[in-house]
């Protein structure tokens, strides 16, 4: 390739050449990486920041914003003053994650500072309630009660609503940005953060005033409360305890006039939501899903479902699946037909509480394998219902 003369130099220069080439190419490559990277860091914080904004404007989002951007201007100041600092991507970086970061911080405690300032006046109202001497703590609780609903925006059949607490969750895109603010993520994790949310908001439907009157009238009245959901019937009501008794709350729909003791809302709804009393298929507390229809005056069917594989045969036994996928479907509801969700354990069994002298479809799955069965949960009994799958 090299001529003899002078070809050890050509071939050096060569070589040299293509080595600076090669250099100045990874070079460039490394170089081009990193921007990417750091443009992908940019667009991402500032795609947390415009979530965090549009999502809490209930709590006055653009005072947290217009903050967090000060405090990431001043940062930005010191740095290109003090330290010198002459790079304009590190600069852009910089303030973009001191916005993102300080933004989560005050959106957190604008959360605590604003419950606490309006808790501190339902609390006064309270008080001032109690003392006139004309009421109890249950009825002085239901007047806290009356005041959030009617304070609060019902959005039933509206759409396209924003409610920051559904925005904490729902899509996928939704969760990856709130995963995208960690100190958001971790704050509102907890039950009681979503609930405090919630009751700030005073937006939604039965499920937002259940636990935004529940922590509420917790921590205005000292009471203990609960959030109990229907199944069969898609609602949701709060319930407060009191002298050894609960008393169910519904404002917004079963109990608008005043509230009833749990043990006879049974009679209640018989007598004044007929169909609604035999949609329910069984009510639960909320986060412990401990089933509470006995306490509610219906009569409680314990039910065990038996998923077995169905041999086809005489001689040979069915034989259990172990975490197959159970669901029960209401023959007769109201907007939610299915009741229960569930895994079968490790002997192929399921136990779950319905109301009993109701119809129910339960459907099992377990991989290629499928069944169905219509059963009659008998009321006040304890029911095997074997389910075979093929």
């Amino acid at each position: 390739m090299f001529p003899e003369k002078g070809g050890a130099e050509e071939k050096d220069a060569f070589l040299g050449f293509f080595a600076g080439f090669s250099q100045k190419a990874h070079e460039n490559w490394r170089k081009y990486v990193r921007d990417v990277f750091l443009w992908l860091i940019f667009y991402l914080f500032l795609a947390a920041i415009i979530y965090d904004f549009f999502v809490f404007q209930a709590l006055n989002s653009h005072i947290s914003l217009i903050f967090s951007i000060i405090i990431g201007l001043f940062l930005v100041s010191y740095f290109y003053f003090k330290r010198n600092l002459r790079d304009s991507e590190k600069l852009a970086i910089l303030f973009i994650i001191t916005v993102w970061f300080v933004l989560q911080i005050s959106l957190i405690g604008s959360v605590e500072y604003q419950y606490q300032h309006v808790i501190e006046d339902y609390k006064q109202e309270y008080a001032d309630t109690i003392d006139t001497g004309n009421y109890t703590a249950l009825s002085a609780s239901w007047l806290l009660a009356e005041r959030y609903c009617n304070e609060m925006d019902i959005t039933y059949g509206q759409k396209d609503v924003m409610l920051p607490n559904r925005a904490l969750s729902g899509t996928p895109i939704n969760i990856m940005l709130l995963e995208v603010n960690p100190c958001l993520a971790i704050y509102f994790s907890d039950f009681t953060s979503r609930s405090k949310l919630i009751f700030l908001q005073k937006t939604g439907n039965c499920g937002e005033f259940a636990r935004a009157t529940a922590i509420m009238l917790e921590d205005a009245s000292g009471m203990n409360t609960r959030v109990i959901k229907m199944e069969g019937a898609d609602h949701e009501f709060p319930e407060v305890y009191y002298e050894g008794d609960w008393w169910v709350f519904d404002k917004t729909y079963t109990t608008s006039i005043s509230p009833v003791r749990a043990r006879d809302y049974a009679t209640h709804l018989e007598d004044r939501y007929n169909n609604l009393h035999h949609s329910i298929a069984d009510l639960r507390v909320t986060n412990g899903e401990t089933s509470v229809l006995e306490e509610h005056g219906f009569s409680a069917s314990n039910v065990t479902i038996s998923a077995l594989f169905d041999t086809i045969s005489y001689s040979e036994s069915d034989i259990p699946l172990s975490n197959a996928e159970i669901k029960v479907y209401a023959i007769m509801y109201t907007r939610d037909s299915i009741v229960f969700t569930g895994k079968t354990d490790v002997n192929g069994k399921c136990n779950l509480i319905l109301n009993g002298d109701k119809e129910y479809v339960i459907v099992g799955n377990s991989g290629m394998y499928n069944g169905i069965k219509i059963v009659n949960a008998l009321p006040s009994k304890d029911e095997l219902v074997t389910l075979l799958l093929c």
